[in-house]
């Protein structure tokens, strides 16, 4: 302990001091928790050049790159950048080979620029009077396989090894190659072509330090792995904090060749380099400890000889990791894919437990995930049902929208805009139509005479002659158990100059305006596409989602009452993609609902819209019929949740529900979700969609989930595992909702705080769980009594081999 408060107390002097503060000396504390990792996979993935070296490894536009030098040998030759693709990182092909006359082109880095290309950055080295210099260049894809030409960024002398892009700027640090200064820099960019000094001398104490790596966490803290390749040869750990031009630093007391490391979804970092031992060299995982600055050997990656540049990706639940070797003979290009299992939990023991109580819970985000090894949580997708309502009614039309479902009883109801002529927000031609049915399938529009066409005839409108209510006219069925009966329902409509009126119905049907006044009302671009509102039982107040446009994004806020007529303050919801108010696309509609089965999970099936993506051509849209004012965009639909309070969790960014085979479904404002979630059997649930807009075609189509399958926590054939966060239950039996292969199994163990088996309910005492059911009890050596653990703060250890687990509840 007095090391450690030495430590700080010298490292915040030094900082106070200048630029760079070098701690005392290191802190041989052992990582917060004790991790273990297991190679999944190893292969070799290239080895077509007499040497293939220096890898680097990511993920874009959904598809695998790994870049590498090719050339004679280790150095001295004329190499060239060789960056291969992949679906699925099995098989790969060349997808660019990248070369500058004269220069020998070295150690490959990926990265993926803030507007979506692929920046292949590298040293470009040239035999200058007996002496390698080196300096950088860069080369970007917008478009897989088209690399542009080379070009240097930083001159021959300084190398810039690798960049990390954070908030729309990339850095990296530059060191001197071979001659020079000893010290290293922090250079900055925002176009991946133009680098700044911000610190322009980053390290230089003590040894020649070489290649860096720079990762953020997300408070905004800068870490560094920095090899020295002078005195001591040890490797460094570097933090700092906005704007990173002031560092600590701490001597890991080892070497640590072409260093990398990466965080863990549960916290921790990981590092990948080349380290030396009795066998020689070999490329090898470290823990590191970040705020002490200490590093522990993890394991060894089949390596040895001539190895390591690793590079890092997180993806489906596993660490894939690019390096080379020379183990087998010649050096040649592998991947390996390796997970982790922390059997002591990153939250500790005096961590607060979640109350869940008899609550289902869904794996919709990661409230109660304390961390996954192996496993993932994917998102499903839906059986396309076809079309369940057509919108073919005069008074309907091509821009029928903004539907509403409602399971009431062993009724379903449909409302929507009937629209048949496109026009402003809020034209007299909008009306509010009604449809209903006894199976959530097969519907009928029932006719009433409240508002006849001018011929006579009754229709299937529910509200009409009260634009600009009708454009976006959205019911719910009030469960407030103080409402008064005769409304039993209620609704909101309007837009920005009239506000949000409510309205209210006792059958549904007949409706009736609250009041004249609004009963809600904001200023600047506010509502005009679907608002929704709910009673929340488990907040005990009405809620109200609406559409807000922050800085031209159509984005979401928020209000809350008692009464329905008087509301709070709005806040603008936050995205946990985008950590802002801004979402990472347009939200045209956000469709927030409690889910009928977990009322406390708000579900947001919202509107994804993409302005100005065309799709279709003229051709093609005269073809369909569509409006010509309707095919200049796209959109899709999205899965969001949120538990009450300001902050939307998008745990998916791919679409909940994709753009179907054919032009018509690539119109502009086309693929709309209804609102709510309805269910239609005990085994399926539905999901209505609004599809071919702006066509004679229009129509609602279904889409079936399994019930509570929107998403799933998965393990894979080979095995996964999630650990829950502490947490709490009331009940006396375990339910799961789960799906396995014939060769799948599941296992449940329950463990204390601080992550030790329960007796009689580890993971050997745990009955195998296989099938495919909605409800299945789970049992411990033949019984499922859990009710003495009831109220007691444990863990849910779950282990799943080729499986699917879509909710859980105590019971």
């Amino acid at each position: 302990m007095f090391r450690f408060l030495l430590t700080v107390i010298c490292s915040l002097l030094c900082m106070r001091a200048g630029s760079v503060a070098i701690a005392a000396e290191p802190v041989a504390v052992a990582p917060q928790a004790a991790v273990t990792a297991r190679v999944v996979d190893v292969r070799k993935i290239w080895d077509r050049a007499p040497h293939n070296a220096f890898t680097d490894l990511t993920r874009w536009r959904n598809k695998w790159y790994c870049a590498f030098r090719e050339g004679q040998g280790h150095a001295g030759d004329i190499g060239k950048l060789r960056v291969l693709v992949s679906d699925d990182g099995v098989a790969w092909e060349s997808s660019g080979l990248i070369e500058l006359a004269d220069y020998d082109l070295r150690d490959a880095a990926l990265a993926v620029t803030p507007d979506d290309r692929l920046m292949v950055l590298g040293g470009a080295q040239q035999n200058l009077s007996g002496g390698r210099e080196t300096g950088t260049f860069v080369s970007f894809a917008t478009e897989p396989g088209q690399f542009t030409a080379p070009e240097m960024v930083v001159p021959l002398g300084r190398w810039l090894w690798r960049v990390t892009w954070h908030q729309g700027k990339a850095y990296g640090v530059s060191y001197a190659t071979p001659a020079g200064k000893p010290f290293s820099s922090l250079l900055v960019t925002e176009d991946g072509k133009h680098f700044d000094a911000l610190a322009p001398q980053l390290l230089g104490e003590g040894g020649w330090p070489t290649e860096a790596r720079i990762r953020f966490a997300k408070d905004g803290t800068a870490y560094c792995l920095h090899r020295r390749d002078a005195g001591t040869n040890t490797a460094y750990w570097g933090l700092s904090a906005p704007p990173y031009d002031e560092w600590t630093w701490n001597d890991l007391g080892m070497y640590f060749g072409g260093p990398n490391f990466i965080q863990l979804p549960s916290g921790h970092w990981i590092g990948a380099g080349r380290l030396h031992g009795d066998g020689g060299a070999r490329t090898s995982l470290t823990i590191i400890d970040a705020q002490q600055g200490t590093m522990t050997p993890l394991i060894d990656l089949p390596s040895g000889g001539d190895t390591s540049y690793p590079g890092m990706v997180w993806h489906d639940g596993q660490l894939w990791v690019s390096y080379y070797a020379s183990h087998e003979g010649k050096t040649s290009i592998y991947l390996a894919r390796i997970e982790f299992d922390e059997r002591e939990p990153s939250a500790g023991i005096g961590s607060e437990a979640i109350d869940i109580g008899s609550r289902r819970e869904l794996f919709v985000d990661q409230h109660l995930i304390d961390r996954l090894a192996g496993a993932s949580l994917e998102l499903q997708r839906p059986i396309d049902a076809g079309s369940v309502l057509e919108f073919d009614l005069p008074w309907e039309g091509p821009f029928s929208g903004y539907v509403t479902a409602i399971h009431d009883d062993d009724l379903y109801r449909l409302y929507y805009r009937g629209l048949p002529l496109a026009g402003a927000d809020g034209t007299a031609n909008e009306s509010t139509c009604y449809a209903e049915s006894h199976d959530g399938i097969h519907w009928t529009k029932p006719k009433f005479d409240f508002y006849p066409t001018d011929e006579g005839e009754n229709t299937n409108r529910v509200l009409s002659g009260a634009a600009p209510d009708t454009h976006n006219f959205s019911p719910f069925l009030d469960g407030n158990p103080q409402a008064d009966p005769s409304q039993r329902f209620k609704a909101v409509g309007g837009v920005a100059v009239s506000g949000l009126h409510g309205y209210v119905s006792a059958d549904g049907i007949r409706w009736n305006k609250l009041r004249d006044a609004p009963v809600f009302n904001a200023p600047g671009w506010v509502f005009d596409s679907q608002n929704v509102c709910f009673w929340s039982a488990a907040e005990g107040q009405y809620l109200l989602y609406y559409r807000v446009v922050p800085d031209g994004v159509r984005a979401i806020a928020r209000a809350t009452s008692k009464d329905f007529v008087n509301w709070s303050e709005p806040t603008v919801m936050t995205y946990s993609d985008t950590d802002s108010t801004q979402p990472s696309h347009h939200l045209y509609t956000n469709q927030t609902h409690p889910y009928f089965r977990a009322p406390h999970i708000y579900l947001a099936t919202a509107a994804r819209f993409m302005p100005g993506r065309r799709v279709i051509g003229d051709a093609q849209a005269e073809k369909i019929g569509v409006h010509p004012s309707y095919f200049g965009d796209t959109s899709d639909a999205v899965l969001m949740s949120t538990r009450g309070n300001e902050r939307y969790e998008r745990t998916f960014l791919s679409a909940l529900v994709r753009p179907g085979i054919g032009a018509q479904n690539w119109v502009s404002r086309t693929n709309y979700p209804a609102l709510n979630i309805a269910p239609t059997s005990e085994t399926e649930m539905s999901l209505y969609v609004n599809q071919n807009y702006g066509q004679t075609s229009s129509h609602l189509r279904r889409y079936v989930f399994r019930t509570d399958g929107l998403a799933a926590l998965h393990g894979p054939y080979q095995g996964g595992v999630m650990v829950t966060k502490p947490l709490t239950f009331a009940g006396s039996q375990l339910t799961l909702n789960f799906a396995t292969s014939a060769a799948g199994s599941i296992w449940i163990e329950i463990q204390d705080a601080a992550g030790q088996p329960i007796e009689g309910f580890a993971k050997a005492d745990c009955d195998t769980i296989i099938g495919n059911e909605i409800s299945r009890v789970v049992t411990w050596n033949g019984s499922s009594d859990v009710s003495p653990l009831a109220g007691k703060p444990l863990r849910l250890r779950v282990e799943l081999e080729d499986a699917d687990l879509f909710s859980l509840r105590f019971q």
